[in-house]
């Protein structure tokens, strides 16, 4: 999921934050990792293949 208290005791500060795609909103993880000082992210869709027929 990756709330808020999911960043707890990770030191972002500079860094790239790797998200997987999940229930909560993507914006709120992104922020949440933007609030721990990541200077971008890098979010993971899974299940989106062109062996599945989706875009």
């Amino acid at each position: 999921m990756l709330t808020t208290a999911d960043f707890n005791g990770k030191d972002l500060n500079g860094n790239i934050a790797f998200i997987k795609r999940g229930t909560n909103a993507l914006i709120d993880k992104i922020k949440n990792a933007k609030t721990r000082g990541a200077i971008g992210v890098i979010i993971m869709i899974s299940g989106h293949t062109k062996e599945s027929g989706e875009s």
